[in-house]
């Protein structure tokens, strides 16, 4: 009798070796060609966006990519030997165990598009360019590894969610840490300010290194659980963001939404970062400030009647945003 042993983990990882995303390697491989075919006479902007901190995450180039995870676990200071199979699984990790094994290929992942960031650099150097050229880097969310039950990103204002790295590198520009409260929206007019083009007019962000960012008292997120925009016929949830306070909103809890807790959330980021003890009451000192604010912002959208903020906040803050 002959028996066949199969590896559960390694059929897992050789059933998914194609990506669903080009990889960053291949990203990085492409960025450096065009830099170097470019004519050098013209201007380029060139956006790249690497996918690989994604679920799953998987670390390495083509079919064969996870040859090369165990590298990158080994850079991140993880077991190289941390099998990727468990990214791919439909279930959540079922102890801290896999918990962490999914957090150190969430690492690895990092530390492989930051290789390639890496490289980019390094061709930017050798075209003799690196001083004429601006440089931005940030993500466009972050990534929950179970700090709220849950992994990947599922549109949750937490901080684990909306939290993200954003770097600008401009020749003449010395380096700086930016204390104010930013976004993405800022993006497109610091770019703006560092090649010394006016804003467009329409634009609602700020240069980061305008004065008014330190001014700024909060920034809002808003969303609906999933699916399309649809006003009329979804509730509105939005976070506010201030320098010590998370606001979660919600008009109503969407009936699809098995994700977020019952109920507002106010969480005070001074004495609790990870967001894990719920202060939110009605009495609460902030939440006249932070209820206005979103008041104000559904004020500006003209899918939004001035009944429905009625509903949702009371007479006397609808009156303070008409």
């Amino acid at each position: 009798i002959v028996r066949k042993y199969v590896d559960p983990d390694g059929a897992m990882v050789q059933s998914n070796r194609y990506k669903q995303y080009v990889d960053a390697p291949s990203i990085g491989d492409k960025v450096i060609s065009i830099l170097k075919n470019h004519d050098g006479k013209k201007p380029i902007f060139l956006w790249a966006h690497f996918m690989d901190t994604h679920l799953p995450y998987v670390s390495g180039k083509g079919k064969r990519w996870w040859r090369e995870t165990k590298h990158y676990l080994a850079a991140t200071g993880h077991d190289p030997s941390i099998s990727p199979a468990i990214s791919f699984r439909r279930s959540l990790p079922r102890d801290k165990g896999e918990w962490e094994k999914l957090s150190a290929l969430y690492d690895a992942s990092v530390r492989g598009v930051d290789e390639q960031i890496g490289r980019i650099f390094d061709a930017l150097v050798s075209l003799g360019i690196e001083n004429n050229t601006i440089i931005v880097f940030c993500g466009d969310h972050g990534e929950e590894l179970g700090e709220h039950g849950n992994r990947s990103h599922h549109f949750l204002p937490y901080e684990h969610n909306i939290s993200i790295p954003m770097l600008y590198n401009a020749p003449k520009h010395a380096g700086a840490e930016i204390k104010g409260l930013t976004s993405l929206l800022d993006v497109a007019p610091t770019i703006s300010a560092l090649a010394g083009l006016p804003p467009d007019p329409g634009w609602e962000g700020l240069p980061v290194t305008h004065e008014d960012i330190n001014k700024r008292g909060h920034v809002l997120v808003e969303f609906f659980y999933g699916g399309n925009c649809l006003f009329k016929n979804r509730p509105i949830y939005a976070g506010v963001r201030t320098h010590r306070h998370k606001y979660f909103w919600k008009e109503f809890r969407d009936p699809r939404d098995w994700q977020s807790r019952n109920g507002h959330e106010l969480y005070d980021l001074f004495h609790d970062r990870e967001e894990q003890h719920n202060v939110y009451n009605v009495d609460h000192p902030a939440l006249p400030e932070l209820e206005l604010c979103i008041a104000r912002r559904l004020a500006e959208l003209p899918e939004i009647s001035q009944e429905r903020i009625v509903r949702a906040f009371g007479k006397s803050v609808a009156a303070k945003v008409t």
